[in-house]
This record gives C-alpha cells, sequence and structure tokens, in this order.
C-alpha cells in the first residue's frame, strides 16, 4: 500500500440528518418524497449507510442518501 491514495469520500458527521428517498410504490399521491433519518455509519454488507429512523426506532440500509452535516440530532 506504499503511495496508495485512501479515498474517504464516504465519510460523513456521525449522528447527522439525513433524507432518505421514499420509492414510488409506497406513495400516495400527496405523501412526502424523502424521510428523515440519522447517520449511524457505514454498512459492512455493502456500500451504503446505516441509518436510524428515531419515529419508528429501526435500522435502515441504504445507498440513496442525502446528508445534512451542518444538522444534528438530539
Amino acid at each position: 500500500m506504499d503511495g496508495v491514495k485512501l479515498t474517504v469520500d464516504y465519510f460523513w458527521v456521525f449522528g447527522c440528518i439525513t433524507h432518505v428517498h421514499i420509492q414510488d410504490k409506497q406513495q400516495v399521491k400527496l405523501d412526502y418524497k424523502s424521510q428523515q433519518f440519522v447517520l449511524l455509519g457505514v454498512s459492512d454488507e455493502s456500500k451504503a449507510y446505516r441509518l436510524f429512523d428515531p419515529v419508528n426506532k429501526k435500522v435502515l440500509i441504504s445507498p440513496d442518501v442525502i446528508f445534512e452535516e451542518q444538522k444534528g440530532w438530539n
């Protein structure tokens, strides 16, 4: 690994607010197109992110995420 530059482009602030796109099949006409989650980290199983849903108290793994690093979850 001498001379190889590692990439950290997929690192984000732990605990920041994220938005995950909801599939069209799971929506009704006027529903929101995204749902708010909290970032837990990077998934071990795939190239995706581990997210926590504070409303339903469940963990979700999704690669389709938008991050708001300036906003944290309390």
